[in-house]
């Protein structure tokens, strides 16, 4: 009797074992779900915000062209009464205005055979030519104070973003992160997760850090925490040594690394994020 119950006890207790690890993977898969989630509701959030602004953007055009054509059409209804009035007093000059009106319309006809253009989106590219601080130029309209805080001393750094128009008057160690600043730069390799760790929801709106394929998921993790819910990544394509972009995805493409900029507020990712469709190439994942 002693040996059944102790083989009914080992049954049990590997059923319960099953049972623990099952619930774990459905834990995670819950977990990786939501974030997945959260991801594609932050992109569509984004997207709709930037159709919405092309579309009022679409709506000041049209009103723009129509009021250009009502005055279009009064300047040309002042010119055929001014004409009117010169043929009057000098019946030779319809013949001119006929010669001058044949020369037009043959110079148009030259035009239309030229081919026809289509216009670029225009490229913002700084003094450096670094897309990362282009966009930074970009995000500087959209900062109170434009103030930055480094985790190391970099007189060319310094230099640099001093002459984008940032003040740079802080600096941040693993036992004191400002909160005022606008921009957090994570400029030390070594310093980098202990500053991360001891960031409060008092912290900057953005935080710029370097990264690395290995150390990307870990600097993600440890902000989203804290509030740092959108990421934009800046990196160069090994294929063609271009930089493109991808948003909110939480994993780096191996082989890669660049630049990671974390946001706390929908409106400065949605700005940058504009400035990075229309200059940069998007990475897309299936």
């Amino acid at each position: 009797m002693v040996s059944i119950f102790d083989r009914l006890k080992v049954i049990k207790d590997l059923i319960l074992k099953k049972l623990d690890e099952s619930l774990s993977r459905l834990a995670l898969l819950a977990s990786q779900s939501e974030i997945h989630l959260e991801n594609e509701a932050s992109l569509l959030r984004a997207n709709i915000y930037i159709v919405q602004s092309l579309h009022e953007q679409g709506k000041v055009l049209r009103l723009q062209q129509a009021e250009l054509l009502n005055r279009l059409e009064k300047l040309l209804e002042h010119n055929q009464i001014h004409q009117n009035n010169q043929e009057s007093l000098f019946p030779e000059s319809g013949s001119i205005a006929r010669d001058l009106e044949a020369q037009g319309q043959l110079l148009q006809s030259q035009s239309t055979r030229l081919p026809r253009c289509s216009l670029l989106p225009s490229r913002v590219v700084d003094s450096h030519g670094s897309p990362l601080f282009a966009l930074l130029s970009h995000l500087y309209a959209r900062l109170p104070r434009r103030t930055v805080c480094l985790a190391a001393e970099e007189s060319d750094l310094r230099n640099l973003l001093s002459g984008l128009g940032f003040i740079v008057d802080l600096w941040a160690t693993a036992e004191h992160v400002p909160a005022s600043e606008d921009l957090l730069y994570l400029n030390d390799a070594s310093n980098r997760l202990p500053i991360i760790r001891h960031i409060d929801e008092r912290a900057c709106p953005i935080i710029l850090s370097a990264f690395t394929a290995t150390d990307l998921l870990d600097q993600i993790k440890e902000l989203r925490g804290r509030g740092y819910h959108w990421h934009l990544v800046l990196y160069c394509d090994p294929s063609n040594q271009q930089t493109t972009f991808y948003c909110n995805h939480p994993e780096a493409i191996p082989d890669t690394e660049g630049h990671v900029l974390f946001f706390r507020e929908f409106d400065l990712v949605s700005w940058a994020l504009q400035w990075c469709n229309a200059v940069l190439h998007a990475t897309h994942f299936r």
